[in-house]
């Protein structure tokens, strides 16, 4: 069998293992967002509704420093900056800053 194959919804449109070597290299690099994503109707809603919720983890990030939640409902005295920067990957975890300081040291 062929590494080529013509599409049924394209006629004529060559579809092969090259194509598809790259659609999985990108998947692999990009599996989380597209995981996420595929809960939606499509891609403009995915595009919708991540874009209010950064939009929103921003606003958190750049005003929420003088609000902490209720330390019982698990933030662990966290505030609302903390929080949302840690969502947002630009917080360093314990994990992260313990191997700058061995790297730091060496």
């Amino acid at each position: 069998m062929s590494d080529t194959a013509v599409s049924e919804n394209r006629v004529g449109t060559e579809y092969g293992l090259d194509n598809f070597r790259a659609m999985s290299s990108l998947y692999r690099a990009n599996k989380s967002i597209v995981d996420a994503a595929s809960k939606f109707d499509g891609l403009d809603d995915a595009i919708v509704a991540l874009t209010d919720t950064w939009t929103a983890l921003e606003k958190a990030y750049s005003e929420g420093s003088g609000y902490t939640p209720p330390h019982r409902d698990g933030w662990e005295g966290l505030n609302a900056c903390q929080i949302s920067a840690g969502v947002m990957g630009r917080r360093a975890s314990i994990g992260g800053i313990r191997k700058a300081l061995r790297d730091f040291s060496a």
